[in-house]
This record gives C-alpha cells, structure tokens and sequence, in this order.
C-alpha cells in the first residue's frame, strides 16, 4: 500500500488523532492551512477511486 491508501484506510477506520500518527516518518509539507491539505486529499483520493473503478475506465 501506498502511503495514501494507509492514510484512507486508518481514517476510514477512526484513526484520525494526526497525520504524524497515520503515516509515522512520512514526509510531509509543515504549516499548511488543514481546509487546503483536505481538498488535496480528497482530490487524490477520488481520482484514484476514479481510476481504479472499471465503470469509470474508458474502452
């Protein structure tokens, strides 16, 4: 798993204390704003979803 397949997967699971307690070690960008961090994920999370749906993959 890639780390942003563990990180939905410990939130889906109610692991939410932190990322540093998510993905411990994990490199990440210090001091953004959360709403921009959200929206980032959300985005990666749903294009991956997107991309790994067979419905949604073009013949």
């Amino acid at each position: 798993m890639d780390a942003m397949q563990v990180l939905a997967h410990r939130t889906a699971m109610g692991y939410r204390e932190s990322l540093g307690e998510a993905l411990p070690g994990a490199p990440r960008r210090p001091s953004q704003d959360r709403s921009r961090v959200r929206v980032r994920l959300a985005h990666s999370l749903r294009w991956t979803a997107d991309r790994l749906d067979p419905a949604c993959r073009t013949a």
